[in-house]
C-alpha cells in the first residue's frame, strides 16, 4: 500500500465524482428549465431556447445546491468527527473506562495511532446491538473512532483489531473527507426537493382558505411540484454514485485492514459475526440512512438493488479474505460476550537493546508514510507498556496533559530551563509550574521513543478540556518555544506537531494559514527544510553541507540551490516552508521525504533522535510515518490492561 499513490487516487476519485455531481447538478437545470418553458409557452411566450431563462434557472439552482452542500460540509467539518458521532447518538469513551471492553477498545485503537503515526482519535460508542463502526471528520486530527455495543462486546481482540485496521485505513487514505463532501453533495441536491415539497405543503395544507395559494397559482404550484419531483430525481442519482464510490473503497479498507494485521482471520471473523448476528450490522436512528457509506459494514438493512448498497455483500468481502468459505454464517447469540482474558504476542526484542537496523527503516521512510505493519502494532504496544505509569496516568487526564506536554518541551539547560519555568507562572490561569516540575525526573530519564507516544497521548487527553483552555495551552507552547531565541528544529517540531493536532478544535494561530501562492515557492519551502534539517545534523560546517548537498542532490539534481544560513531557517521561516510544502501533490511530498532519509543516513548510522526528527518533520508534512524500528522478536504473552 503507497500512502501517496492512495492520495492520488483519492485525488483522481474526488475530481471523477465532482464530474459526476457536475452531470447531475445539470441535468436538474436542464429539467427545471425545461418545466419552466412549458409553462412559458403555455402563457403565449414564443417557443425556442430563450438563453436568458436558462441562465436564471442555472443561477438559482446553483446557488441552492451550492449553499446546501456548503452548509452541510461547514455543518460537519466545524464539529469534526464528534459532530457525526454524536449526530447518531453516540457516547465518547473516557481515557480511564472502567469497563473492561471498553478499556480494550482503547487500548487497540492507540496501539494502531502510534503504529500508524497519527494522532490518537477520540472514541465513541453507540448504544446498538449490531456490529459496525465507523471513523469520521475532516483530518486525522479531527477524527473519531466509533463502535456499537455489539462491536464492543461481542467481537475478539483480532475481530476487533480487524474492524479497527479497516477504519483507520479510511483515515490514513482520505476517505473521511470524501464521505463528508458526499454528504454535502447529496444535501444540497436534497435541498431543491425540501423547497418545493415545502411550498406544497404551504399552498394545500398551511395556506388560509381563499388565498391566493389555496386557490391555486397553478403555475406557481406545478414549478413546486417539479422541483420536488426532479430534486428527489437527482438525490436518487447522487445516492448511486454515493454508493458505488463506497462500495470500492471497502475492498480496499477490508485489503488494507489485512496488511496492517497480517491476520485475514481477524476481519473475516468480525464480518461473519455480522452475518451470524441477528441485529446484523444495523443502526437506527433518523440520520443513519444519510451516514450509510461511513460504516463497516450495511447500516440501514438489505437494499432492494445491489447498486443501491453503499457496502459490498457480506459473501463477496469474507470470499476475498477468505477463498474457502461457503456463505454459511455461524449463528452468533443475541447475549453472546467476547471473552476479556485473551493472551497477546509481546514483541520486545530491539526495543531495550537500541535502533539496530533503524537505518534501513529510515531509508524506507517515504514506502512507510500511511502505512501499518503487525510488527509496527507490536512495537506500538511495547512503547506504550514501557511509559512509566505516572506519566501514562498524568496524560490521561487534561490537567496532567498540559503538564506532561509543557515538560517535554522544556530545554535541557538549567538557564534557559529556568527563564521557561518563570514564564510559566507569570499566567495564573496557566500550568502551574509545580504540576510541571513534579513531572521532570520522569521526562529527563524518558527513552528518546517513548516522547512521541507520550505526547500523542496527552494531546488526546488535552482535546478534552475545551476551546478557551486549550487556546490558552498553544499560547503558553509558544511562549516556551521562543523563551531561548535559539530554538532547536526538534522543539519546533514537536510545537508544531502538538500545534496540528489540536487545531481543528481550536484554529489556527494568529500568524494564520499560509495559502497556496503565499509562504514562497515550493522550490524555496523545500530549501528552507532541507537546510534547517542539515543544520540540525551537526555543529560542523563541513558535515552540515555534506548532508544538505545530499538531500538536495536528492530532491534537485545538480542545480541544486545553495544552502541557507541559520538566521534563514528561523522558526516562523520553517512553519511556512512546511505548510506550502504540505499542499504540494503526493509525489513531491514523497520526493521530499526520500531526500530527508537520505539526509538522515549521511553518515550511515541513524540516531534515535534523527529518526524521531525525522519523523516530526513528515509529520509536518501531513505524512504520518510508523516508527522507524527494526523487526522485532515476539518475546512473551500478556493481557490487555484493565481498570
Amino acid at each position: 500500500m503507497d500512502f501517496f499513490a492512495h492520495q492520488d487516487r483519492a485525488r483522481r476519485q474526488t475530481a471523477l465524482m465532482l464530474v459526476l455531481f457536475a452531470a447531475a447538478v445539470a441535468a436538474i437545470i436542464v429539467a427545471l428549465y425545461k418545466v419552466l418553458g412549458f409553462l412559458l409557452l403555455y402563457r403565449g411566450r414564443p417557443a425556442g431556447h430563450d438563453p436568458q431563462l436558462m441562465g436564471y434557472v442555472a443561477a438559482a439552482a446553483l446557488t441552492l445546491i451550492g449553499l446546501g452542500s456548503l452548509y452541510k460540509i461547514r455543518q460537519l467539518r466545524r464539529g469534526g468527527g464528534a459532530a457525526v458521532a454524536e449526530l447518531l447518538g453516540g457516547r465518547p469513551v473516557a481515557a480511564d473506562a472502567t469497563d473492561g471492553h471498553e478499556q480494550r477498545l482503547l487500548n487497540v485503537v492507540e496501539e494502531m495511532a502510534i503504529a500508524s503515526g497519527v494522532p490518537i482519535p477520540a472514541v465513541y460508542v453507540l448504544d446498538e446491538d449490531g456490529i459496525n463502526a465507523f471513523a469520521a471528520g475532516y483530518t486525522p486530527a479531527d477524527a473519531v473512532l466509533t463502535v456499537t455495543r455489539g462491536c464492543l462486546r461481542k467481537l475478539t481482540r483480532d475481530e476487533l483489531q480487524g474492524v479497527v485496521a479497516h477504519e483507520f485505513s479510511h483515515v490514513l487514505n482520505g476517505d473521511m473527507r470524501l464521505n463528508i463532501r458526499l454528504m454535502g453533495l447529496v444535501h444540497g441536491i436534497l435541498l431543491i426537493a425540501l423547497i418545493g415539497a415545502n411550498i406544497l405543503r404551504h399552498s394545500f395544507g398551511d395556506a388560509p382558505s381563499g388565498s391566493r395559494a389555496r386557490r391555486g397559482g397553478g403555475a406557481f404550484v406545478l414549478v413546486a411540484g417539479a422541483m420536488t419531483i426532479i430534486g428527489y430525481i437527482g438525490v436518487f442519482f447522487a445516492n448511486l454514485i454515493k454508493a458505488a464510490v463506497s462500495r470500492n473503497r471497502e475492498f480496499l479498507a477490508d485489503a488494507a485492514a489485512v496488511q496492517f494485521t497480517r491476520n485475514p482471520s481477524g476481519i473475516a471473523g468480525a464480518l461473519k459475526k455480522i452475518g451470524g448476528l441477528s441485529a446484523g450490522s444495523e443502526i437506527g436512528g433518523e440520520h443513519a440512512a444519510e451516514m450509510s457509506h461511513f460504516y463497516f459494514a450495511r447500516g440501514i438493512g438489505d437494499s432492494l438493488f445491489s447498486i443501491f448498497s453503499t457496502h459490498p455483500p457480506l459473501e463477496e468481502r469474507v470470499k476475498r479474505l477468505e477463498p474457502g468459505f461457503r456463505g454459511t454464517f455461524p449463528e452468533v447469540p443475541g447475549d453472546f460476550l467476547a471473552p476479556l482474558d485473551e493472551e497477546i504476542p509481546v514483541v520486545a526484542a530491539g526495543f531495550a537493546r537500541g535502533m539496530s537496523g533503524v537505518e534501513a527503516a529510515a531509508g524506507e521512510a517515504a514506502p512507510r508514510v500511511g502505512t501499518v505493519t503487525a510488527d509496527g502494532i507490536s512495537y506500538a504496544a511495547a512503547l506504550l507498556r514501557a511509559l512509566p505509569p505516572a506519566l501514562v496516568q498524568a496524560a490521561r487526564t487534561g490537567d496532567g496533559a498540559r503538564a506532561v506536554l509543557l515538560g517535554l518541551l522544556l530545554d535541557a539547560r538549567p538557564g534557559i530551563r529556568a527563564q521557561q519555568t518563570r514564564l510559566l507562572g507569570l499566567d495564573r490561569e496557566a500550568t502551574a509550574p509545580a504540576a510541571v516540575e513534579q513531572l521532570l525526573p520522569l521526562l529527563d530519564g524518558l527513552d528518546p521513543r517513548l516522547r512521541l507516544p507520550l505526547a500523542d497521548l496527552a494531546v488526546s487527553a488535552l482535546r478534552t478540556l475545551g476551546t478557551a483552555p486549550v487556546r490558552r495551552f498553544r499560547d503558553e507552547v509558544e511562549a516556551l518555544v521562543a523563551a531561548d531565541g535559539e530554538i532547536t528544529l526538534s522543539e519546533l517540531m514537536l510545537a508544531t506537531m502538538i500545534g496540528r493536532r489540536l487545531q481543528p478544535l481550536i484554529g489556527p494561530p494568529d500568524r494564520g494559514v499560509v495559502r497556496p501562492g503565499r509562504g514562497g515557492s515550493l522550490l524555496e519551502g523545500c530549501t528552507i527544510i532541507f537546510s534547517a534539517f542539515a543544520r540540525a545534523s551537526s555543529d560542523k560546517q563541513g558535515a552540515i553541507r555534506r548532508v544538505y548537498d545530499l538531500g538536495a542532490r536528492s530532491f534537485f539534481g545538480d542545480r541544486r540551490p545553495e544552502i541557507l544560513s541559520g538566521e534563514a531557517c528561523g522558526a516562523e521561516r520553517i512553519r511556512q516552508a512546511l505548510e506550502r510544502v504540505g499542499q504540494a501533490p503526493p509525489q513531491v511530498k514523497k520526493r521530499v521525504l526520500g531526500a530527508l532519509a537520505a539526509m538522515a543516513l549521511a553518515d550511515a548510522a541513524v540516531t534515535v533522535e534523527e529518526a524521531e526528527l525525522l519523523r516530526t518533520v513528515a509529520d509536518g508534512l501531513g505524512c504520518p510515518v510508523s516508527p522507524l524500528t527494526a523487526t522485532l522478536a515476539t518475546a512473551a504473552t500478556r493481557r490487555d490492561r484493565t481498570p
